[in-house]
């Protein structure tokens, strides 16, 4: 009897660790269930993202809306998930689940590699026929005082073109009398967010233009011809619905679709356009597609480096890698030879400047 319980209690041990082997074995195996099922779960994702563009041609319903706006969430926080999946990688690891991992390095390039790219020297810097236009984009905040802030940047740098967002009446009453003699005006303020002004040192050469959605939501969208360098360029301010709700979901791709033939009226008069602003999606983005596909560049994955960050500029999601939702565009014809993000006012975008050319021919 004695020799028995000697036995087992030198089998104590010895079944604590088996034991112990079987709880290691479950929780590697749920780890890679998991870690499986969330890769797979990217892949799906990654290819909404590349894949899927709706066709506000034919209408936003419900679901097609629905996707646009899991596409374009998709499209802004790829690099965000390509952070989290480096963590989830090195969890893989620690479960030793490499075959899981191997599937999921092609995602972490995909996912990463694009953002780790953009810290490379600038690659799409082409010659300049003459001389430059620095242009700078700012959304004010409506009725914060960022406008004042703004005056120190403007005198340090003298923007040839300034656009402006989130315009009201009284920011623009202190622009003007900041600027009173050095340049132009065009402008829309309104008291809601969606107002706008574009100042320019170069001389306009027609009437400005207003372009509204045809929903008829008051968003004005301002178009002016100003002279550079002995030739005619149209800018153009763009301020599109952000993506917070099913209608401002499809109202945002309904307007940047309309923006399209607008563009084409431009280009059929073979004037070469800039166009900036908040556009409330990254580059990649649907709402972008119409100057994608119209050969349009942007001025920071042209000429910028690092990260490029303009919204927000505090909280979370102002850390690492950051949103670019802020753009200055140009079409063919013109390059790009600098472009920086200017330093945070109180407005929740930081400005952005680019400055831009006629390419050599």
């Amino acid at each position: 009897m004695q020799s028995v319980e000697s036995d087992g209690g030198r089998l104590g041990p010895l079944r604590r660790v088996l034991k112990s082997g079987c709880w290691l074995c479950r929780w590697q195996q749920a780890v890679w269930r998991v870690g499986l099922f969330g890769i797979a779960a990217g892949y799906v994702a990654l290819a909404c993202v590349v894949f899927f563009r709706p066709d506000p041609a034919d209408g936003m319903g419900s679901v097609e809306t629905a996707l646009a706006w899991l596409s374009l969430m998709g499209t802004t926080f790829v690099p965000h998930a390509g952070v989290a999946l480096v963590v989830w990688l090195a969890v893989l690891a620690r479960a030793k689940a490499y075959k899981t991992i191997a599937v999921g390095v092609p995602l972490l390039v995909l996912s990463l590699g694009p953002w780790v790219w953009s810290f490379a020297p600038s690659r799409n810097v082409g010659p300049v026929a003459k001389g430059t236009m620095l242009v700078l984009s700012a959304n004010l905040l409506g009725s914060s005082r960022s406008d004042v802030e703004l005056l120190e940047q403007i005198a340090a740098h003298e923007p040839e073109v300034i656009v402006l967002q989130e315009v009201q009446a009284a920011s623009l009453a202190r622009l003007e009398s900041a600027l009173a003699g050095r340049y132009q005006v065009a402008a829309a303020p309104r008291e809601h967010l969606f107002g706008g002004a574009i100042f320019s040192r170069l001389p306009f050469t027609r009437a400005a233009r207003i372009v509204y959605p045809t929903d008829g939501l008051d968003l004005p969208q301002i178009m002016v011809w100003v002279e550079f360098e002995g030739r005619e360029v149209c800018v153009f301010d763009i301020h599109l619905l952000p993506p917070t709700g099913r209608t401002l979901v499809a109202g945002q791709a309904t307007l940047s679709h309309e923006l399209g033939p607008v563009l084409d009226e431009v280009f059929a008069e073979g004037v070469a356009a800039i166009v900036a602003g908040d556009f409330n999606s990254p580059w990649g983005g649907q709402p972008l597609k119409v100057l994608r596909t119209r050969g349009f560049r942007e001025a920071h994955r042209s000429a910028g480096t690092g990260l490029g960050a303009t919204w927000p500029t505090r909280g979370v999601l102002s850390l690492p890698p950051g949103i670019r939702i802020d753009h200055v565009a140009f079409s063919p014809g013109m390059v790009c030879v600098e472009a920086w993000v200017g330093e945070a006012t109180s407005s929740d975008h930081r400005p952005i400047f680019a400055r831009l050319g006629w390419a050599r021919e």
